[in-house]
């Protein structure tokens, strides 16, 4: 959702997808281009006073903690508070990226997408790693001496399932960290799997057991089980 709505305003060049994701469009698109060149490219849009694109913790080479100990970008550093969420989208992902699923992870429109089978301790251990993997990142993050904007999911959406743009108050922060005039940041997007766990995972029981007997448990109760 950040991606495109960032994308909506007219000072911000902000690509939609993951030009460092080799296995996707960017990537085919720049064989032999290394990650820095394609970060340059961007970077150096013509016409806008902001430009930018989304980088995940697993495409944080070396050389991309150089670039940016180098350029000094500003940094927006987006988290998801329900780990269990975390893990389970990546899983998703992961399936998209490998083709065993055709849909991706938005949407302009509703989609009725089939239930996928999560191995429940695969799940667990993928949180388990996520937090560690963030708590190091946060740290890196932090030597690199780059201007950083935390945010996190709930923050951009309200707390919301569906919106159709960025709460006001958190669009200020970000055009303002920016260095941009304020406007709406808006998003036609819609997340493909927003609904209640029960309804995407085919094993929902098994998980729902294994979870339920982990530090994870209060993550699937409640208002958490969705979104």
């Amino acid at each position: 959702m950040l991606n495109y709505a960032l994308s909506t305003h007219r000072r911000i060049f902000w690509t939609r997808g993951e030009p460092l994701l080799r296995q996707m469009e960017w990537g085919k698109a720049f064989p032999g281009v290394t990650n820095t060149q394609i970060l340059d490219c961007i970077t150096r849009a013509s016409f806008y006073t902001v430009a930018g694109c989304k980088v995940t913790y697993e495409q944080m080479t070396p050389g991309i903690w150089k670039w940016i100990k180098e350029k000094q970008p500003r940094l927006l550093h987006l988290v998801r508070e329900n780990w269990i969420r975390v893990a389970l989208s990546q899983m998703i992902t992961g399936m998209v990226v490998t083709q065993r699923l055709k849909h991706r992870a938005h949407s302009f429109k509703k989609l009725k997408t089939p239930k996928v089978y999560i191995n429940p301790q695969s799940l667990l251990a993928r949180a388990n790693r996520q937090q560690v993997d963030r708590a190091r990142m946060v740290k890196l993050l932090a030597r690199t001496g780059a201007p950083i904007l935390n945010l996190t999911y709930k923050q951009i959406t309200g707390g919301k399932v569906e919106v159709d743009q960025i709460p006001r108050g958190v669009a200020e922060k970000i055009c303002d960290f920016l260095g941009v005039r304020y406007e709406h940041l808006t998003c036609d997007l819609r997340r493909v799997n927003r609904a209640p766990l029960s309804e995407i995972i085919e094993n929902w029981e098994d998980v729902r057991l294994a979870v339920g007997s982990s530090s994870y448990r209060k993550l699937i109760e409640g208002k958490d089980n969705a979104g």
